[in-house]
């Protein structure tokens, strides 16, 4: 009987043979709702990589298409390390940019142009050369769990992509631009289903009758485990004459119960079975024959389904058509071009053979090719761009297919599900200066550059964010960038930080609400909420945050928390040089040096909250340093530190005012504080934020202990391998540049020591 439970489990949940057996399984939910971080950052927290895969997990299909899709969506994830801008910068006149371009050369980039896979309606869009996609991707060091994976792959495939030319392989032309369009919603039936969920309206039990035979369940494993105790043997007893007993009656045993679903119960399983979300890829070919026989020779594993073939030949004619009642693949040719649409459909519910898909589908196959502006100006080797516009669709279309599958196992939680979209909504109804993000990526040879940015939503949201992210610093000079980086193994640097009184006036709508009440509308937004604060709203979020401290008025660590944030604005720039490091024994040490630029009113700050902790700091004369120097052991530090406040002689210029400056240094002694006022100085902080790891595997292999060895296998691939990441903004876009690249002069340097 249990196994028979199990197979209907199976038949009756999609993709069911990756999930323990149950008797009554849980309400699908991700982890992240059932281990949810508390305060203001729970929402914060679910990062766009964690919503995206989420969202993957939700609706990608089993087999071939979770496949393709996870690819995609992880290139997505990427994008959050940062990259280029979207028309050709290295044109521009911007100071700023010029102060990257100096420290990073960008590399020629070439426009995508139009390409037919962006469809309307799309919430990421993306392009990728493979040609030279190949050879970056080719000529990156495999740990030995990975190369076993890819050989495996390779296996199923029949070449071997670590090597083999895959574009000649499968006949795609290298030259040309792959394009796709992912999580396109399917919202066609979302009006009707919300209406019967609403009602009530709930989905028929998948297993009528299991409760019905209780002695038909075996026992499970822990009631076997002690067997009962045996009564005692009573004495032989005097066998009694035989008495006649009639036979009991004949009783049929009892038939299953057979319940039939209502029709609205029927209405609503079909159609929460069309939600869902359509993704498109785009080849460009050579051979389409190639490609065509490679995905054959993999749907062949799966035995045919009666009810797909019967929408298969509803769709038209198609070179292949695979899938199942929860997803749908369905590859087409042309001339030298391969489109591959697959289709989710998240709810679990309705199957294949349902006359409300048909219509869904050929809608979605006859979708035009999108017409947003920001798409027709994407260059590079690889973008992406995600269509913030679409994330309110995307969104209803995913909870109400939730809340239709968590009807058959926990149909309290509805409810629940069905007000996500309010809370969702709420988050966007506000000024929102942002509408989405964008990702290009350019390679040439060794050399990788990448560029991510917001996008704005229009000239004015741009003029706003010049203005908030803009702030004119006193003219206290700091070390070069040259001077921080060169010889380390890590340095930073940022000019001052904006005010987060400036974002008071993005704190509209729900930000403007209580701190408890804004928690509890990202709570109940789900994951999507990260989406949002990620891509459209975290200006305003700032604005919110910067708030509460001021209406929570009268509590010592309120004011304590609004004095901090004023002193925020005031910083007029952070850097920093780790120089060597050290490891013995689980003893760390190093030379290195970290400042803040404050005003003299923090520097007085500092010195009372370190007379709070009983931290004194002692008066220090050294001769190369002019002003007043302070210093003090940092106690119960695991690396031996020194904090350091030096009040430079006179004041200096602060808009309208006259201020006193100086530095708050952690340093590993004074003679790096010496060291660092012996480098080149310079006023103009450009870019307003640097960070640099000259080469990688030095830095790796000064750390010791298991990371050499772990990752010995990339030694000769990182040696001389810089990484660089700078922002600021530029022509009115907050963009994030980064670079990947071998530099000879670092390769044949020594290892860094003090200077």
């Amino acid at each position: 009987m249990r196994e028979k439970v199990r197979e209907k489990v199976r038949k009756t949940v999609p993709c069911a043979s990756n999930r323990a057996p149950s008797m009554r399984p849980r309400a699908h939910r991700p982890a992240a709702l059932l281990r949810r971080p508390r305060g203001i950052l729970a929402g914060v927290n679910r990062t766009p990589a964690s919503s995206s895969h989420a969202l993957a997990r939700r609706s990608s299909p089993c087999g071939l298409a979770a496949a393709t899709l996870a690819s995609f969506v992880s290139l997505v994830t990427l994008a959050d390390v940062g990259c280029k801008s979207g028309g050709n910068a290295s044109g521009s006149d911007d100071p700023a940019l010029a102060a990257i371009q100096t420290r990073m050369p960008p590399l020629a980039t070439t426009e995508i142009g139009p390409t037919p896979g962006f469809l309307a309606g799309g919430t990421v869009f993306l392009a990728l050369r493979p040609g030279k996609a190949q050879r970056w991707l080719q000529a990156l060091p495999l740990g030995p769990d990975v190369v076993r994976d890819i050989a495996r792959a390779g296996n199923d495939l029949g070449f071997d992509p670590r090597v083999d030319d895959v574009a000649a392989r499968l006949g795609i032309d290298p030259d040309a631009v792959i394009s796709a369009t992912l999580f396109r919603p399917l919202t066609t039936h979302a009006p009707a289903v919300r209406g019967l969920l609403q009602r009530g309206t709930a989905l028929p039990d998948p297993f009528p009758g299991l409760g019905a035979t209780p002695s038909d369940i075996g026992p499970m494993p822990r009631e076997l485990e002690r067997p009962p105790i045996p009564r005692p043997v009573p004495p032989p007893q005097p066998i009694p004459a035989p008495v006649y007993m009639p036979p009991p009656p004949i009783v049929p045993p009892p038939q299953p119960v057979q319940l039939k679903p209502t029709a609205e119960q029927g209405e609503l399983a079909r159609k929460a079975g069309t939600l869902g979300s359509h993704h498109r890829i785009h080849l460009p070919m050579r051979d389409v024959s190639l490609l065509l026989a490679t995905v054959r020779r993999i749907a062949a594993r799966d035995s045919a389904k009666p009810e797909v073939q019967s929408l298969c030949a509803q769709l038209g004619p198609s070179d292949l058509c695979v899938g199942g009642s929860s997803e749908l693949i369905l590859v087409r040719s042309a001339d030298k071009t391969v489109a591959v649409d697959i289709f989710n459909f998240s709810a679990g519910t309705g199957s294949a053979s349902d006359p409300e898909r048909v219509p869904v589908i050929k809608e979605a196959l006859a979708a035009p090719v999108s017409t947003l502006a920001p798409l027709a100006t994407l260059r590079g080797d690889f973008t992406a761009f995600v269509d913030a516009d679409t994330f309110t669709a995307l969104q209803e279309v995913e909870s109400l297919a939730g809340a239709a599958s968590a009807l058959r196992w926990s149909p309290e939680s509805t409810a629940t599900r069905l007000t996500e979209a309010a809370n969702f909504a709420a988050l966007r109804e506000t000024r929102r200066l942002f509408a989405g993000a964008r990702l290009e990526v350019a390679v040439d040879g060794d050399t990788l550059q990448s560029t991510f940015q917001w996008e704005p939503r229009d000239d004015a949201s741009r003029e706003v964010l010049t203005r908030l992210f803009t702030r004119k610093p006193a003219a206290a000079s700091v070390p070069t960038l040259s001077g921080l980086c060169d010889g380390s193994l890590a340095c930073m640097r940022t000019a001052g930080l904006p005010s987060p009184a400036n974002f008071d006036e993005l704190a509209i709508g729900v930000y403007a609400r209580p701190e408890n009440e804004l928690e509890r509308i990202i709570r109940e937004a789900d994951d999507f909420a990260g989406l949002a604060l990620f891509f459209e709203t975290w200006p305003n979020l700032l604005g919110a945050v910067q708030r509460w401290p001021r209406e929570q008025s009268g509590r010592i660590e309120n004011v304590m928390i609004g004095q901090a944030l004023e002193a925020v604005g005031r910083i007029e720039g952070m850097g920093g040089s780790l120089r060597s490091i050290h490891m013995n024994r689980g003893n760390v040490s190093g030379d290195f040096i970290g400042y803040m630029r404050l005003h003299g009113q923090d520097l007085a700050l500092i010195r009372s909250l370190m007379s709070l902790a009983r931290v004194s700091l002692s008066p220090v004369t050294l001769p190369q340093i002019p002003g007043k120097v302070e210093s003090a052991a940092i106690p119960e530090s695991d690396v031996p530190a020194s904090l350091l406040l030096i009040t430079d002689p006179g004041t200096v210029r602060a808009g309208d005012r006259d201020v006193e400056v100086g530095w708050a240094v952690v340093a590993d002694s004074n003679d790096r504080l010496a060291w660092m006022y012996g480098l080149e100085r310079s006023a103009a902080v450009l870019p307003a934020f640097y960070f640099e790891l000259p080469d990688l595997w030095q830095l790796i292999a000064t750390t010791g202990g298991q990371a050499p060895r772990e990752l010995g296998f990339a030694q000769s691939w990182l040696t001389g391998r810089s990484v660089r990441i700078a922002g600021d903004i530029i022509n009115g876009r907050l963009r994030i540049d980064m670079q990947l690249a071998r530099t000879a002069a670092a390769a044949a340097a020594p290892p860094a020591v003090a200077k």
